[in-house]
């Protein structure tokens, strides 16, 4: 199942580093300590990245 995405437009400082190439890896952004609050960033670096759910 394909979801289309629309343009991201960051609203974070940190979304707007990894917008503007500044940040250039997932590791840089852990590293960086700033909470993560756009899905669109972890997107950024890891766009095959799936979840599943498991219930017990």
């Amino acid at each position: 199942m394909a979801i289309e995405q629309e343009e991201w437009v960051p609203l974070t400082g940190l979304g707007k580093q990894v917008a503007r190439g500044e940040i250039a890896s997932i590791d840089e952004v852990l590293d960086s300590g700033k909470p993560i609050k756009e899905p669109q960033i972890v997107d950024a670096f890891l766009p095959d990245l799936e979840d599943e759910v498991l219930d017990i």
